[in-house]
């Protein structure tokens, strides 16, 4: 009786099967992640982004959440930050938590889309096998060490949400396709589809490229004998085509090619080299994904320009590589078309980031979604070769599941801290000169101030003209109470490349008001509130400014806002106290100063202050043993 129970419900046992493997597969490799630190580009999208700060719902800070920051269209993300923010603040165990969560949601959909390819594409496996070959593809997908940086790295939630959608809209679009249900109930699922392609462009702009997938696929099938394969292949085409322009038009202006070529102002490359190079780009990602050793994976690759075919030669090899895989997607269309769809999948999805568009050259987390099909040809290759030898293949598959976990968890430990990081970067690739200006910040971070300023000279040695690390540099400077020398690093700053305008005036004006100049600081403050109203460290140097030119008042209620925010330091509750004594709230002024010493117990000025505060109260022991304290 037990036997022909698990005979008939082998199907539903075995999905259950897998989805406890999966689940056990990530957590294994991900669980790790949780109390990771926030990097790189973690800091402007998410720590320095005061717009995703949600203290309470209400619409204003719902919709500031979502649209307001430096990538406002990406609004779906962006108010999953909030949400998380809302939850737990900086607390970056939530944020690592909702990607594993996303990323497990991604590995279910390439499941069930490769049963549904493969029974598609293919009349010759039965639903069991398909099952057993989509179970194995999803696996191998999920633990590959290469989509640690789509996973581990919280910024790019904006890659694997975007590909959560797309592949939910694709996936409710081949339910709609196929299905046999009453026309209102198609309607719904297409109805549905759409809705999560649109969530999908709301996460990246990847996303235009669902049309042209879903295009492709109708064309794969428009060569079988039914004339609506013909009719929906023309329907889709006319419909991807007006969405994608649309999409275009929306996102680059009236103008696309000229706002193009604007963003090749501020790269090191030009339109045909980024093409060249990202040729060669294209077979590299393959190769990482084949082989992700964790020695060869890095957050930020130093990748030669191709500056011609035969410069380097590789180039040429690379191009006609491209050639070959776009003959062989023409040329597959009928006796393999789910090879012909992989390559397309593949190939398409890469396209938008590796083509004309001017952004950084490589990132690995650009192939989380082209890469998701990449093991089904195998799998399913293999499978039905070795058909008689099914242990065998299953063990292959299993060892390869079990290595590729074990190197995704050897990749991530580079991730438990930005020192760790970066040191890794630098090792593989040692003339990047970002490289080591994120490792000197990192560095300068962790209190070590000495390294930090030898890595950052390093980075200037490479490139002269970051204003990043000359505004690291001053950072420095200004820490070991050197404001003279970190005014001179922001000078330079300033007219450097790319220069962070409200972060540089920001470090000078806690620079002048350390130097007493406070009308000068207060200058610099409201400079930098113009540009950026809620720039918390700048909202604190005008505070400070206003306690020493007599506006006391004014001063306290922007500490106090500051602390409801909870912006919490030693600097904040020492100038709070000042201002709380020079209005006769002497006892307000003690309770101050006394928190900022439980924050920083050898903070100087501090102790010095609540010995005058417990002097006129008459308290003289207490003020005479903190004025000691002080000197």
């Amino acid at each position: 009786m037990i036997r022909d129970y698990f005979q008939k419900n082998k199907s539903v046992l075995l999905t259950i099967f897998f989805v406890v493997s999966l689940a056990a597969c990530i957590w294994s490799i991900y669980g790790q992640t949780l109390g990771y630190p926030f990097v790189f580009d973690d800091l402007p999208n998410i720590v320095d982004n005061s717009y995703i700060r949600i203290h309470e719902f209400s619409l204003h800070s719902i919709i500031a959440a979502a649209t307001v920051g430096i990538n406002s269209v990406r609004f779906i993300p962006n108010l999953s930050f909030g949400l998380n923010y809302y939850l737990d603040a900086y607390n970056p165990a939530g944020y690592h938590l909702f990607n594993i969560i996303i990323h497990f949601l991604n590995a279910l959909l390439v499941f069930d889309l490769s049963k549904r390819l493969l029974v598609i594409f293919s009349n010759r496996h039965s639903s069991s096998t398909a099952l057993h070959i989509a179970l194995f593809a999803a696996l191998i997908w999920a633990v590959n060490p290469m989509q640690t940086n789509a996973v581990t790295y919280v910024v790019q939630r904006m890659t694997s949400m975007m590909t959560l959608f797309f592949l939910l809209s694709f996936d409710l679009y081949l339910i709609a396709r196929f299905s046999t249900a009453q026309v209102a109930w198609r309607r719904l699922l297409y109805l549905l589809a759409i809705c999560s392609g649109l969530a999908a462009f709301g996460c990246k702009q990847n996303a235009v490229m669902l049309p042209i997938m879903i295009v492709g696929f109708e064309w794969l099938l428009s060569y079988r004998s039914d004339t609506n394969n013909i009719t929906r292949l023309v329907t889709c085409s006319l419909i991807g085509m007006v969405m994608v322009i649309g999409a275009v038009f929306w996102y680059a202006g009236p103008n696309p090619f000229a706002t193009i070529m604007r963003g090749y102002g501020d790269r090191n490359f030009n339109l045909d080299q980024r093409l060249l190079t990202e040729s060669r780009i294209i077979f590299f990602y393959l190769s990482l994904y084949f082989l992700p050793l964790p020695s060869r994976l890095n957050l930020n690759h130093d990748f030669v320009l191709s500056k011609g075919l035969l410069d380097p030669v590789q180039t040429l090899f690379a191009v006609a590589g491209i050639i070959l895989a776009g003959a062989a997607i023409f040329f597959l269309r009928k006796k393999k078309p789910l090879y012909s769809f992989v390559m397309l999948w593949f190939f398409g999805n890469l396209a938008l980031e590796s083509s004309i568009i001017p952004l950084e050259l490589i990132y690995e987390h650009r192939v989380y979604l082209p890469s998701v099909f990449l093991f089904l040809p195998i799998v399913e290759f293999i499978y039905s070769r070795f058909l008689s030898c099914r242990k065998l293949v299953y063990v292959l598959f299993g060892t390869l599941v079990i290595v590729f976990a074990v190197l995704s968890w050897q990749r991530n430990e580079v991730w438990a801290s930005r020192v760790s990081l970066w040191r890794d970067v630098v090792s593989k690739s040692p003339k990047l000169a970002r490289g080591y200006a994120n490792l000197g910040m990192a560095l300068a971070l962790e209190g070590n101030n000495k390294e930090a300023k030898r890595v950052l000279f390093k980075s200037l040695s490479l490139d002269s003209h970051d204003s990043n690390v000359y505004l690291n540099l001053g950072n420095i400077y200004e820490d070991q109470g050197n404001y003279n020398e970190s005014l001179q690093f922001m000078n330079a700053a300033l007219s450097a490349k790319k220069a962070n305008l409200v972060k540089i005036h920001a470090v000078i004006s806690e620079a002048l008001w350390h130097l007493g100049r406070y009308n000068q600081a207060l200058s610099e403050a409201n400079l930098v509130l113009h540009m950026n109203p809620d720039f918390s460290s700048a909202r604190m140097s005008k505070g400070i400014a206003l306690v020493h030119l007599g506006q006391a008042a004014a001063a306290m209620k922007i500490f106090s806002t500051l602390e409801h925010e909870g912006v919490k330091n030693v600097d904040l509750y020492n100038n709070w106290g000042v201002a709380a004594y020079k209005l006769g709230k002497i006892d307000e002024a003690i309770m101050l100063f006394k928190k900022g010493l439980k924050l920083d117990p050898e903070h100087k000025e501090s102790h010095y202050n609540l010995g005058i505060a417990y002097g006129a109260k008459g308290m003289l022991k207490e003020a005479r043993r903190e004025m000691a304290l002080g000197m």
